[in-house]
């Protein structure tokens, strides 16, 4: 706010896409109780998710259905605007939730993908995959 103006800003539900390997893509925007992005510039992104589970014992929604490697993609919606917030795999997924109705999960980006595989970055592969303009 300056000069006696005022900007509003509307921020939606967020809209979380996850691909998994038994279900394809599934929306579980309607099951976020909390989300938030971490943005870091020299070092890992990354998002934690908390997702409602309609946990009774063994038949929770996203047992057994989530896993680690799953690609993630976090988009916010601002005054009809589609801003596209993070994408990444799921780094730790619960095995099995018994007791709880809430199921945390946290991704990175591809940085955090980078830190898990070994890379030589003078080979030819690497130079093609990350260093050209393609």
């Amino acid at each position: 706010m300056s000069n006696g103006q005022t900007t509003l800003v509307a921020y939606t539900k967020p809209r979380v896409y996850i691909q998994t390997m038994s279900m394809g893509i599934i929306n579980v925007s309607d099951d976020i109780i909390n989300i938030s992005v971490s943005h870091q510039t020299d070092a890992v992104s990354t998002c934690n998710l908390t997702l409602l589970n309609y946990s009774n014992a063994i038949s929770g929604k996203y047992n057994g259905l989530l896993h680690v490697g799953d690609k993630i993609h976090v988009d916010y919606l601002m005054n009809g605007t589609v801003f596209p917030q993070f994408t990444g795999r799921l780094f730790s997924v619960p095995l099995l939730n018994l007791n709880t109705e809430n199921y945390s999960i946290t991704a990175q980006d591809c940085i955090g993908d980078m830190q898990w595989k070994w890379w030589c970055p003078y080979s030819t592969e690497a130079q093609e995959k990350y260093f050209t303009d393609n």
